[in-house]
């Protein structure tokens, strides 16, 4: 079963994190970056702790799947990552604010539709990701690693994969991102 899922995909964007469809009637040079979607953990996974092996540190299946997706866009040869957070979504803008180290860039205000924020983070040096297995662990969730497909220099923007999902599943004993 599936318990929390993240995407993250390269994503033309402009210097300030919006897209081509945002800049329409005003274009500006877009560059590929790495985008972060779709953040989702189940509600009984919510606030549950997972335990880091390589700092023996406890946090959430959402911080761990976002720091895995900053991994796999560091190996992809980025050095920052974006993401999109609605303004009334306000656990989420503290996880990635407080928590993750993003900072606003830019707020949106749309015609029709929710107000969002648009987030960037610098990214510093991550463990390389590498196959994540979650683990009880004295009753909580020990990660291991995750492995993605290495974007060379040469292929971003052209035959790069388009998205990458991380999903973190539950099997009988134990916990697995897959």
């Amino acid at each position: 079963r599936i318990v929390g899922h993240v995407s993250v995909r390269e994503m033309p964007l402009t210097a300030s994190g919006l897209s081509a469809a945002a800049t329409a009637s005003a274009p500006q040079p877009l560059t590929p970056s790495a985008y972060m979607s779709n953040l989702h953990v189940d509600q009984e996974w919510r606030r549950k702790p997972v335990r880091d092996p390589l700092t023996g540190r406890r946090s959430s299946l959402a911080f761990e799947l976002m720091r895995e997706c900053e991994g796999v866009a560091q190996s992809w040869g980025y050095d920052a990552t974006w993401l999109n957070v609605y303004d009334h979504n306000g656990l989420a803008a503290k996880l990635y604010t407080n928590k993750l180290g993003y900072e606003i860039t830019h707020t949106r205000k749309p015609k029709s539709g929710p107000v969002f924020h648009i987030m960037r983070k610098q990214l510093e040096a991550l463990p390389e990701p590498s196959g994540l297995a979650l683990e009880p662990l004295d009753g909580v969730v020990q990660p291991t690693s995750l492995a993605a497909p290495p974007i060379a220099l040469a292929q971003r923007g052209r035959n790069a994969p388009q998205l990458l999902v991380l999903q973190a599943k539950q099997g009988r004993r134990r916990l697995r991102v897959a």
